[in-house]
């Protein structure tokens, strides 16, 4: 369940913080989010990219003191209500046409609960930055696969006249000490 959780909670930060991804009120934009090379980012994001972020994540997990972990839960626990609200307001926003409109107020209302965890990031920064460290190889590696799907994602985009250019966002749990603090740590 976590694991899930993780999965959508970075995929959908990922995009909606992405803001090229908020184009998507098109019909073309419509077509690049949905299609095959897409759903490849995907795909290879979960496989390749989150087992990795979860272990490091989980091995920092150990070395945080129970009131910060109870903190990081409480952050969790108020993103995840943030999530779930703008999920259904993005919900009627599609039915009524006007896809993300919420998009700068969720970021507005994630960042209240971002900022707090810098403080507990840079408390622990010398244990997490050695987790960072330790995905540097695996990151060159995910850096690479990604940017040839990102081209590929491009060239389909082209071929539907768009100008659509996606991001690296997706990697940025992999560097960001304060996002990779905010990662909920895997059920043991």
């Amino acid at each position: 369940m976590m694991r899930y959780t993780l999965q959508i909670m970075v995929l959908l930060t990922c995009l909606l913080v992405t803001s090229n991804w908020v184009q998507a009120q098109s019909l073309e934009s419509s077509r690049i989010i949905s299609s095959p090379e897409m759903q490849e980012f995907f795909d290879y994001y979960n496989k390749e990219v989150v087992p990795v972020v979860l272990q490091q994540r989980s091995r920092l997990d150990r070395d945080l003191e129970e009131k910060d972990k109870a903190l990081l839960a409480q952050y969790h626990t108020q993103a995840q209500q943030l999530r779930d609200h703008y999920k259904e307001q993005n919900k009627e926003a599609l039915k009524g046409g006007t896809f993300n409109a919420a998009k700068p107020t969720y970021i507005h209302e994630l960042m209240k609960i971002n900022c707090p965890a810098d403080s507990l990031a840079k408390k622990y920064a010398p244990v997490i930055q050695l987790r960072l460290h330790e995905m540097d190889s695996q990151r060159a590696i995910w850096e690479r696969d990604i940017q040839a799907i990102k081209l590929k994602i491009e060239a389909h985009a082209s071929s539907l006249g768009s100008t659509y250019q996606p991001s690296l966002m997706a990697l940025m749990c992999t560097s960001d000490p304060a996002t990779f603090i905010l990662l909920p740590a895997p059920i043991k």
